[in-house]
């Protein structure tokens, strides 16, 4: 179910970046495992916090930008970790169109 709600905020994103035409980042915080939608000049879109059962793999904040256009300005892979740290998920965001998906390791 988290996944599928990371997976719908993902898309909102887009699709108010290039409705507003504004980037919308989202911000993963993974010291608070959560993560975040925000859009210039518009504030926070959404929160979510992620279940005591997975964690992110990075530490630190990690940010994924949709451009007005609705593309991804940075490409990167997100990787999900269960209690005892072995990778479960991956969420692969493309260059290009705003093209993600999610996949397990």
């Amino acid at each position: 179910a988290y996944m599928r709600q990371m997976e719908k905020d993902l898309y909102f994103a887009q699709m108010f970046a290039m409705e507003k035409r504004t980037n919308v980042s989202i911000r993963i915080d993974t010291e608070d495992n959560k993560y975040t939608g925000v859009a210039n000049g518009h504030g926070t879109l959404f929160t979510s916090y992620q279940p005591l059962t997975m964690k992110f793999r990075h530490a630190g904040l990690l940010t994924i930008t949709y451009t007005f256009l609705g593309n991804i300005q940075n490409p990167m892979t997100v990787y999900f970790m269960n209690k005892e740290d072995v990778p479960i998920y991956k969420l692969i965001f493309q260059l290009g169109r705003g093209r993600f998906y999610f996949t397990d390791t």
